[in-house]
């Protein structure tokens, strides 16, 4: 049975055609660098609008499909970068059920969080969703 909260492969593929519109009309897609913002600009300005640190242009595509994967438990420690220490051995993904309607939440907040625990926490206290962020 398919999960209807994950966005399906036609989803991901009009995610990519429309980034491809917005791209040819000079709209761009970009992250926060240090924050949790995304969104379209058409002007590429190098800071967040709610808390002036940095964003990169990114693919937005690329940007969900990490998204997904988080939620359905695909990813490696190195997901995040290289961990100052390793992992136990028997460290396995795990899967984090409700993370992409919480980025979608957040999405209409008109605000940045600086990590996702902390827009996880914001998640939790107005929706009373819990989204386990533990790795």
């Amino acid at each position: 049975m398919e999960d209807k909260s994950l966005p399906s492969s036609e989803d991901l593929d009009a995610v990519s055609r429309e980034e491809k519109i917005r791209n040819a009309t000079g709209e761009h897609f970009v992250t926060g660098v240090d924050c949790t913002y995304f969104g379209h600009q058409l002007d590429l300005r190098t800071i967040c609008p709610f808390c002036d640190r940095p964003v990169v242009r990114s693919v937005e595509k690329e940007f969900w499909d990490r998204i997904h994967d988080f939620e359905l438990g695909k990813y490696g420690i190195d997901h995040f970068g290289t961990p100052k220490d390793p992992p136990a051995s028997d460290w396995m993904p795990r899967p984090h059920p409700g993370y992409i309607e919480m980025w979608k939440w957040a999405e209409q907040q008109n605000r940045c969080f600086h990590h996702p625990v902390h827009m996880a926490n914001a998640y939790r206290k107005y929706t009373g969703k819990l989204v386990n962020m533990a790795l």
